[in-house]
């Protein structure tokens, strides 16, 4: 903000100086000058803003403090967060965020990343990098918001029950993913969708030959084989790109930056079920039949 008070100063210095020679016509000609440069350092700023992303550095955290950088009248800008953005298929933590100033508190029903920047780590993998995190804030909450100010202090909370289960289904999704290259590996490349919700985890896949019941059997067999054996699972970034991370189990690694577990026994047992969506597509989806 240092950049903006600079070209505020400039401005008013410009219209004192010539305020003696007609204050009128001074301000006329000074105030289009003052506002591109007001713009220009507004969108500088915004642009160099990043979220510090402590979902990464301290995932198992739920609560934390924050500052408040920007707010708007249905979202709130942090300068860093635990919550996770909606992204790679995974829907959103959601939560809440409270002033230690005034004491008023918001729900958050969804985070986002936006002005991100397209990263190229290798000829068939891309990452967004850096960008802010905005927290959409619940429509019952915006009269709410005039207990906040940019600069306040926050405890951010997230629904840790909700990541909890968004972590198990991601983690699910991934070991399933592992029994349908090993069944139908011709499908990986025609993969075109996923969505990892509370409940469900899905993939749809595009392909000019159905899958079967007994390959559908086989795919639940192999992924319930990983859970049951309770592998590790490991996150990492890359050693070049700190912002491309990386799913590991039993040898098998996915390009991934959603939330996990750390184990595969904690996922439960998986029901796997298909859906042909015609026209050459068809879902493989998983549902947990008890968790452990």
């Amino acid at each position: 903000m240092a950049a903006i008070e600079y070209f505020r100063f400039t401005a008013e210095a410009a219209v004192c100086t010539l305020g003696s020679s007609g204050q009128r016509q001074a301000t006329t000609r000074h105030i289009p000058i003052f506002t591109g440069a007001l713009r220009l350092a507004i969108f500088l700023d915004r642009a160099m803003r990043r979220t510090i992303k402590q979902y990464y550095d301290e995932p198992h955290l739920s609560s934390t403090r924050a500052i408040l950088v920007n707010l708007d009248r249905d979202t709130i800008e942090l300068d860093r967060t635990i919550a996770f953005p909606e992204g790679g298929g995974q829907e959103s933590d959601t939560g809440i965020i409270t002033s230690l100033r005034s004491g008023r508190s918001v729900r958050f029903i969804q985070t986002r990343r936006v002005r991100c920047t397209p990263v190229r780590v290798s000829d068939s993998h891309r990452v967004l990098a850096g960008g802010i995190i905005l927290h959409q804030v619940h429509s019952d909450d915006f009269t709410v918001m005039s207990g906040f100010e940019v600069g306040d202090e926050v405890r951010i909370d997230i629904n840790d029950q909700r990541r909890q289960r968004l972590s198990t289904f991601h983690s699910a999704s991934h070991v399933l993913y592992m029994g349908i290259a090993e069944v139908r590996p011709d499908l990986i490349d025609g993969e075109c969708n996923c969505h990892i919700r509370e409940d469900q985890a899905r993939f749809d896949f595009r392909t000019d030959t159905p899958i079967t019941q007994q390959e559908r059997a086989s795919m639940q067999r192999i992924a319930n084989q990983i859970i049951q054996r309770n592998s590790a699972i490991r996150v990492f970034a890359d050693a070049d790109h700190p912002e491309s991370r990386y799913w590991e189990c039993e040898g098998f690694v996915i390009p991934c930056g959603g939330t996990h577990l750390e184990r595969t026994g904690t996922i439960g047992e998986l029901r796997v079920q298909l859906r042909n969506l015609g026209r050459g597509k068809e879902r493989v989806s998983c549902v947990v039949v008890q968790a452990s």
